[in-house]
């Protein structure tokens, strides 16, 4: 008899496992596969954006399948959107991606579900920065057409 979330807990803490000894190809491996047998738990959906982002440092390479990032961690937040650590770390993601609107509308959402002072003290200072952004970038001249 097969136990399909049985199974994809025990993939997803391989990978948990597979990530403390540095192996980010078995460890994005084993959360596919928890994905792939618990298709509705945003836990195993944000681990692969996370192992993923992890991957893309070690390439030194911010780009490094930021598509399957963004879809991965956006998934997460659509299966369990109370989950304030998914939305941010999606916001982070918009950012770096020049998405500062919808960062920031993400962060806005996180910010209902934060209760710690600490962390809503960060997310605070994100959203600053992220207006500031925009502000700066609304008030930037445009180039006039030929």
């Amino acid at each position: 008899m097969k136990l399909p979330q049985t199974e994809a807990q025990l993939d997803y803490t391989e990978s948990q496992e597979n990530i403390m000894r540095g192996k980010t190809d078995e460890a994005l491996q084993n959360a596919l596969d928890a994905c792939q047998k618990d298709p509705s738990n945003g836990k195993y959906h944000f681990t692969v954006s996370s192992i993923l982002a992890v991957q893309a440092v070690r390439k030194q390479d911010p780009g490094y399948r930021m598509d399957d990032r963004m879809n991965y961690a956006l998934k997460a937040i659509e299966l369990e959107p109370k989950v304030w650590r998914y939305q941010t770390a999606y916001a982070g993601l918009l950012r770096d991606n020049g998405r500062l609107q919808e960062a920031y509308d993400y962060l806005l959402k996180a910010r209902d579900n934060i209760r710690d002072q600490e962390i809503l003290d960060q997310v605070d200072a994100a959203l600053a920065d992220i207006e500031k952004q925009i502000s700066e970038k609304s008030s930037t001249p445009k180039p006039s057409g030929p």
